[in-house]
């Protein structure tokens, strides 16, 4: 799954610290190096940085698996009748570029009739933190099945990802009524910030 980012900070040197190892039978001094944030270079590289902040900052009680941190989410999708459908999911990836989000679910549930309908969805997350915010990234959904035919991903590749945030900073005008917008470049590849 390259190019797919577990959602945690990506590992960048920072600084180390050190610890005592007795793994030859004596203390060593080790190094250990933890990660850095690199500043953004340009106003969508920021809003890119805020929106992943923003994700991970949202807090998930249950236990994680090994080395992953879960964020939940609302997934929107549309039903039969035109309605908007809205559920609670937990995306286990999220790409660095906002390329791709999976989703893990179940096959035969009205997620998977209503997005084989239409695969326009949106996918919702509300910061807690302070004054708060959110992230609403929209697009396209794919179903991918899993080999035991029981489970299945939902793909999502945003087109447009929209955030507001006090918490960050990142909305488009002064006083938060605007929020911060990325949509997604001719072709498919990389960023444009529209607001």
């Amino acid at each position: 799954m390259s190019g797919l980012r577990v959602l945690k900070r990506p590992a960048v040197v920072k600084k180390s610290k050190s610890i005592t190892s007795t793994l030859t039978g004596e203390l060593q001094e080790m190094s250990i190096c933890f990660p850095e944030e690199k500043p953004p270079k340009t106003k969508k590289d920021a809003l890119i940085k805020a929106i992943h902040d923003t994700i991970e900052s949202i807090p998930y009680e249950a236990a994680p698996a090994a080395g992953v941190l879960l964020h939940p989410a609302a997934l929107t999708s549309i039903d039969g009748s035109g309605f908007p459908s809205t559920r609670t999911v937990i995306p286990t990836y999220i790409a660095q570029d906002l390329s791709e989000v999976r989703i893990p679910s179940q096959t035969g549930t009205r997620k998977e009739a209503e997005i084989t309908a239409n695969p326009r969805v949106s996918l919702h997350f509300q910061d807690q933190r302070g004054r708060g915010g959110w992230v609403t990234l929209k697009g396209m959904a794919d179903l991918q099945k899993t080999d035991n035919g029981e489970e299945m991903h939902i793909i999502l590749r945003p087109e447009r990802c929209e955030m507001m945030s006090f918490v960050e900073g990142a909305m488009a005008d002064d006083d938060g009524w605007q929020p911060a917008i990325l949509v997604k470049l001719p072709g498919g590849e990389g960023w444009r910030r529209s607001q």
